[in-house]
């Protein structure tokens, strides 16, 4: 009967410690926490060993793996065990107290009491094995905090503390039972207080240890805190401004960007180690946003005259969710992308808004904070100073005007020939934008580089006047 203890119903179970007796005591209670503990201890080690975080946590899986090993074979085992014995064993203990306080012949009450106590000494046994288990689930939760899968720290850390809490226990209940022993039994209890002070030192060691995990996930949050704050001061004042110019538009994308580079090792594990690695609306979305970033196939939606139409993306700000169209190329993708991070940043639209492709005959008939967004992206994904410093490098001027050095460098020829190919701006801004080699030298071109369209790019070499014709 006593081992259906833990087969019973959760609350069943603790209305049975909440019942006011003895069986299941505190005992049982240790040692259920110590389970609760290897079970938690055990999710976070699966997890950590999930497909698509092995690679990640490849240097730490086999000592992880050992640990759970040891947990599902030995520890969890032995913990069920000592649950139900120390239900069974206390229980005796109480009984043999009961009939010795009920029995009148003397010397059968004397060895009531002695059987009483060397039963006791049994209930002692239990708590110590529990603390001995419990000292071995306190290491294994500190290793599993600090080294399995962060974003589990909670579970390492409740299994941490209840395995803290179970030790604390533990060490109670012996003391507790203790005091039922004289001076006859002196050598025994001397021998249990010396057990005691080891565990007294492995308690107050694990128990500051676990304390010490909670300063690191403050430390954490603390260090993100200040970015948190710099960033909802920006997004306040970009929204605020409903009329922006062409340079607040770009100081304002600038100043973010500064704030993702400033704080990139609190937003990051492995921190972009160059500025254009951020220069990506997904990513940009997903970890300092906090959005939903989804890229689906064919994304029609019915108009306001119920007209089904083909739309590039739609951000849905009160939802925190950005979806984006892969029926366009990469870089149409990407700048959708940036387009609704731009809304995100300048603009209040709670409910869906849905953006159409990008055509340029009809650019000016559009919405004026669907140009904002446009001219957003365009900043986003071609910084000013980031775009003239690898134009010079590869043209080796801030202005390129056709001429005869020029002209050879690009295409070999003459420049009649180079114009004959570029017949005015916007074609040799292509030509620029989508070139691979200039004066021997060969390199990634502009448009690739930046990962975006040719158009774009070249439109952007025009807006910094980097190219005359």
């Amino acid at each position: 009967m006593e081992k259906a203890l833990l087969d019973i119903p959760t609350l069943e179970l603790l209305d049975k410690f909440g019942a006011g007796k003895h069986k299941p005591g505190s005992g049982s209670a240790a040692a259920f926490q110590a389970m609760i503990a290897s079970k938690l201890l055990i999710t976070v080690i699966g997890i950590t060993n999930r497909p698509n975080l092995q690679k990640s946590y490849s240097s730490v899986l086999p000592t992880l793996l050992q640990y759970l090993d040891d947990i599902e074979n030995r520890i969890f085992p032995q913990l069920s065990e000592l649950f139900i014995k120390d239900a069974l064993e206390f229980d005796r203990a109480i009984e043999l107290r009961k009939l010795r306080n009920q029995e009148v012949d003397p010397v059968y009450k004397n060895q009531l009491r002695r059987e009483a106590l060397e039963q006791m000494k049994v209930a002692i046994a239990i708590p110590l094995e529990i603390c001995k288990l419990s000292i071995e689930l306190c290491e294994i939760a500190n290793y599993v905090f600090d080294n399995a899968f962060k974003s589990a720290r909670g579970d390492s850390h409740v299994a941490f503390s209840g395995a803290v809490a179970a030790l604390a226990g533990s060490l109670s209940i012996i003391r507790l039972n203790l005091l039922q022993f004289g001076s006859d039994d002196f050598r025994y209890c001397e021998e249990i207080r010396l057990k005691l002070q080891e565990l007294d030192i492995d308690y107050a060691n694990y128990n500051l240890l676990a304390t010490s995990k909670i300063t690191v996930l403050q430390r954490e949050f603390d260090a993100k805190a200040p970015f948190y704050l710099e960033l909802n001061d920006l997004l306040d004042k970009l929204k605020l401004n409903k009329k922006p110019t062409d340079f607040e538009i770009e100081k304002g994308i600038t100043d973010f960007q500064n704030l993702v580079w400033k704080y990139k090792d609190s937003i990051w594990k492995n921190a972009p180690k160059e500025p254009w690695e951020i220069l990506d609306p997904q990513k940009i979305f997903k970890d300092v946003l906090c959005y939903d970033y989804v890229v689906r196939e064919e994304f029609a939606v019915p108009d306001d005259k119920g007209n089904i139409i083909e739309i590039a993306g739609l951000i849905n700000q009160a939802n925190r969710l950005v979806v984006v169209s892969n029926k366009f190329s990469l870089p149409i993708q990407r700048f959708t992308g940036a387009h609704e991070l731009a809304h995100a940043l300048f603009h209040d639209q709670k409910v869906q808004h849905r953006d159409l492709p990008l055509d340029n005959d009809t650019y000016h008939l559009r919405p004026f904070d669907e140009k904002v967004a446009d001219k957003g992206a365009t900043y986003f994904l071609m910084p000013q100073k980031d775009v003239i410093k690898q134009f010079a490098l590869r043209f080796e001027s801030l202005n390129f005007t056709i001429n005869e050095e020029t002209s050879f460098n690009l295409i070999r020829r003459d420049i009649l020939s180079l114009k004959k190919e570029c017949k005015n701006l916007r074609e040799l801004s292509r030509k620029l934008a989508l070139t691979e080699s200039y004066n021997g030298r060969r390199f990634q071109s502009l448009s690739e580089r930046f990962n975006v369209s040719v158009q774009a790019m070249a439109i952007r070499l025009e807006q910094l006047n980097l190219v005359k014709y």
